[in-house]
């Protein structure tokens, strides 16, 4: 067998798609961070970006 072959658990399917989560709402908060010319993400960031990306409409008072 090939040595670059990688077996994924289920655990490790759960954590990778955590962090591409995570990642994805960062990157949208950070945009309106950005666009306020500032370098700290703030909670009106991350809730400006759930509140403009349809796909995150689930995460709509989460943070409440």
């Amino acid at each position: 067998m090939c040595g670059d072959n990688k077996l994924l658990t289920p655990a490790s399917l759960v954590a990778w798609s955590k962090e591409m989560f995570i990642d994805s709402i960062v990157k949208e908060a950070y945009f309106y961070t950005s666009q306020a010319k500032k370098k700290t993400i703030q909670r009106k960031d991350i809730d400006s970006a759930i509140d403009a990306v349809d796909c995150l409409a689930f995460l709509e008072g989460a943070l409440d």
